[in-house]
């Protein structure tokens, strides 16, 4: 399930609250709501965490046995337990809005660095390895990157040496109305890796630019722990390497960016 899935899922949950309460209580139609929210809400967070439990722990009945007519304690009771269950919805929509769908169950902390130093290690040999495809036997014509299609399909090649399931232009959730692709997802390890390589219109601040709008959707990516962001910058466009790094390496909530530059000044 996507993000926009289950935030459409929660509001859908939400709104049926208020026909909920000038309906019949206990009807038909609040137990469907009852049991597809728990449906919902099986599907959209880790069978460990507390949303459920917070959903059934709300009570629309009174703990005394007779029962009221009309508008009395118990219609009270009912009603109290709609708009308890509708702000929690809220809540959890609010939730996901601000950080994105809950991880799955990952692979231990180790293979995750295992992952990176693996990445880290290709991009940095990057630049020798396309410069050998340069120079090529019997004349035959010379491997030239020119641009980060060239970057990508290279990159490709060289992640099947190290990893079996490879992700190519993996979708990011929607973000400020539009949405992007990933490079390449590892998705059995968590590992985005992103792709650039520099031209005379895209140096320094540029890059770093792109870079941190690039970044902002990959915490809401369920399967996204980690990011490597490769800079290819064979003619030196990135005068200032250690301050692009600076900009950007950090951890952004659960997620935690990588930064290589691989070019004459590195």
């Amino acid at each position: 399930m996507t993000l926009d899935d289950a935030i459409a899922n929660l509001k859908a949950q939400r709104d049926v609250v208020d026909r909920l309460v000038d309906d019949v209580r206990f009807g038909t139609t609040f137990q469907a709501w009852q049991r597809r929210t728990r449906t919902v809400l099986d599907k959209i967070f880790l069978p460990d965490s507390a949303h459920q439990a917070e959903f059934e722990g709300i009570s629309y009945r009174n703990n005394f046995a007779f029962s009221d007519e009309g508008d009395g304690p118990s219609a009270k009771r009912y009603r109290d337990g709609l708009m308890s269950a509708k702000t929690l919805l809220a809540g959890m929509i609010q939730e996901l809005e601000d950080f994105g769908l809950p991880h799955a169950p990952s692979a231990p902390a180790d293979a995750l660095v295992a992952a990176e130093d693996k990445l880290v290690h290709i991009c940095r040999s990057f630049p020798a390895f396309a410069k050998r495809l340069q120079k090529r036997r019997a004349d035959r014509p010379a491997y030239v990157v020119e641009d980060e299609y060239d970057v990508q399909n290279l990159m490709h090649a060289m992640l099947g040496l190290f990893f079996d399931d490879i992700r190519p232009e993996e979708p990011t959730p929607t973000a400020a109305g539009g949405s992007a692709k990933i490079d390449f997802l590892l998705k059995a390890e968590g590992v985005a890796l992103e792709l650039k390589m520099t031209r005379p219109d895209l140096k320094d601040n540029k890059t770093g630019g792109e870079a941190l709008i690039d970044i902002g959707r990959y915490p809401k990516h369920p399967d996204v722990r980690s990011l490597i962001y490769f800079v290819y910058d064979p003619d030196g466009h990135i005068t200032n390497p250690k301050g692009l790094i600076a900009d950007i390496e950090r951890d952004y909530g659960a997620l935690r960016a990588k930064v290589v530059v691989a070019g004459p000044f590195t």
